[in-house]
């Protein structure tokens, strides 16, 4: 963990470096393009150079802090008692590999970094801790959300003591298998017009028995 933040600390000052460079630069072609109109082949080639290399620290910050959280947030939640059996995750295999600590040493504008990751199991017998599965807290004995009734009704205002509305009273499914340029089936739906009068509470209840035997 103390290398990553190292790196992150040599990558920040790198940035913070190239945008002084950067920002003189830029100054120096305004400059130049206010005196004779137009920018020279070198100063474009060099102002192009410093921007590909500040970008390439850019995304090379953002990759070292998105993998410190990553790390940080598993090692919070990593128990001390099975510290010994965590498997390295991607992010951790990421940051721990010698390429992006040789990437960190010297930024190039439009360089690649190929980092492998190992994490496919072909062979049988796999020994204990290779793969940790994820526990969950507690005991799951009882239904996450408590359901009711009124949950299957739609929520909605009036302001008229009677609602109008359409209720389907029938539907028949006539699909069925058919040879090619015959007449195809047609399935039935029926519908009714429906008034409520006045509106009323839709109460229920139910009895539930636990058997502990």
């Amino acid at each position: 963990m103390s290398e990553v933040n190292e790196i992150l600390k040599k990558v920040t000052a790198s940035i913070e470096e190239a945008t002084d460079k950067f920002n003189a630069r830029a100054e120096d072609a305004l400059k130049e393009a206010k005196k004779s109109g137009k920018l020279s082949e070198e100063t474009k080639a060099a102002v192009d150079k410093m921007a590909s290399e500040f970008n390439a620290l850019r995304e090379a910050e953002k990759t070292l802090k998105a993998a410190i959280g990553e790390l940080e947030q598993h090692v919070a939640q990593m128990p001390l008692a099975n510290a010994k059996h965590i498997v390295e995750t991607v992010g951790q295999q990421v940051i721990s590999a010698e390429a992006l600590k040789t990437f960190s040493a010297s930024v190039e504008g439009g360089k690649r970094v190929s980092i492998p990751v190992n994490a496919a199991l072909i062979s049988s017998g796999v020994a204990e801790g290779v793969v940790e599965p994820q526990r969950l807290p507690g005991i799951d004995t009882t239904p996450k959300q408590r359901l009711f009734i009124r949950d299957l009704i739609a929520p909605g205002r009036t302001s008229s003591p009677a609602i109008f509305w359409v209720q389907q009273t029938g539907f028949t499914n006539k699909a069925a298998v058919v040879a090619e340029n015959t007449t195809k089936p047609y399935s039935d739906i029926a519908f009714a017009t429906k008034i409520t009068p006045g509106n009323h509470h839709c109460a229920y209840v139910q009895g539930v028995k636990t058997d502990s035997g």
